[in-house]
């Protein structure tokens, strides 16, 4: 199958698991956050601050368009974001470069992320929207695009809050073109202002206290470690709960990583081209930025321990950093693409519930 069709047949199967686990979820893929998105999105006078608007306006929007119900405006929102993600990329890159980074999407937590009225499908697509600019800019510097990669970074922050971190990655990436690092001061002052609207508007900052008691450092650092191992298991072992799905996609994966590593393991060294290196590079650096920043957060504010949904940016920016990378590879492409998949079909153990 060539790779524009393997990107639709791909975008149709995502579309028909979303759907299904939807459908079949006594909630219908809803969480006390998505209750607070879907008020505010059906009567912007229930906006307390508590979470930045721009997720709500967009399945308000969406909704409007298309007569959906708000819940479902948010699930048809979902897709519409990674189907126009998929069409920049495919852009940018061509198709069969693209399918490699598009086929994250197909993995068990990201098809989950995707199946909730939750905000992180859209954060996600900004973030790599985010790296691009930071990468175009670093490449073709002009006005225009500082202007585009300025309002990137606003948007990502109106999605989730915690969009600001990225003014700690264009500080480092900038950090020897102070005229173009301005963009981060830029930001700053917009989010200073958002907040002061917030303050006027709520009579609160953002919504609820978000400060307070937290663990001891050693406790918190013992969270972010074992969030950190569960990204990269194809199921969590969650505290209280049945592991024997955990174990068994534990003993899978492991097989899986020894018969890929033995069928590369001969392949000469590949080389990178510079360009590829370094948006690749960009993506690993925000990752870690961003688990730098909610570690910092978390230190100083008890919101919920880090879970798959809240590490998901760092992930995301991880496996498109790799997949960049084995884009430019075609022998090892063609060794691993029977791995890959595997993989994709057995991150899906996630899916099952937890009981």
């Amino acid at each position: 199958m060539k790779p524009t069709g393997l990107i639709i047949t791909g975008f149709a199967l995502l579309s028909g698991f979303v759907f299904a686990l939807v459908w079949i979820n006594p909630n219908h893929g809803t969480s006390p956050d998505s209750a607070v998105y879907l008020h505010i999105a059906t009567d912007f006078s229930h906006y307390d601050g508590t979470f930045p608007i721009g997720y709500p306006t967009l399945i308000r929007l969406v909704s409007e368009l298309t007569g959906l119900e708000p819940l479902w405006a948010s699930k048809v929102l979902n897709l519409l974001v990674i189907g126009g993600s998929g069409a920049l990329w495919v852009k940018r890159l061509g198709a069969e470069r693209a399918a490699w980074l598009l086929s994250v999407w197909l993995l068990g937590q990201f098809v989950k992320i995707m199946a909730f009225t939750w905000s992180e499908t859209a954060f996600l697509v900004l973030l790599a929207e985010g790296v691009w600019a930071i990468f175009q800019v670093k490449n073709q510097s002009d006005s225009a695009g500082t202007i585009r990669l300025l309002i990137g970074l606003i948007a990502l922050f109106l999605v989730r809050y915690v969009g600001a971190f990225m003014i700690v990655v264009v500080l480092i990436a900038f950090r020897k073109r102070p005229k173009i690092a301005a963009a981060a001061l830029a930001l700053c002052a917009f989010i200073i202002s958002y907040f002061w609207i917030n303050q006027q508007v709520t009579g609160s900052v953002w919504g609820s206290s978000r400060l307070g008691p937290v663990e001891p450092p050693g406790a918190l650092a013992g969270l972010f470690g074992r969030a950190l191992l569960n990204e990269v298991l194809i199921r969590d072992f969650l505290p209280g709960y049945p592991t024997g799905l955990a174990w068994l996609g534990l003993i899978g994966q492991t097989g899986w990583l020894l018969f890929a590593g033995w069928s590369v393991a001969k392949i000469p060294k590949p080389v990178v081209s510079p360009q590829t290196r370094q948006l690749a590079r960009l993506f690993l650096l925000a990752g870690v930025v961003y688990v730098a920043v909610l570690f910092a957060l978390r230190s100083i504010s008890p919101f919920d321990a880090p879970n798959a949904r809240l590490m998901a940016p760092a992930t995301f920016c991880a496996l498109w950093a790799g997949l960049l990378w084995l884009t430019e590879q075609p022998d090892y492409q063609q060794r691993l693409r029977w791995y890959w998949l595997g993989l994709i079909l057995m991150s899906w153990i996630g899916l099952a519930p937890y009981q």
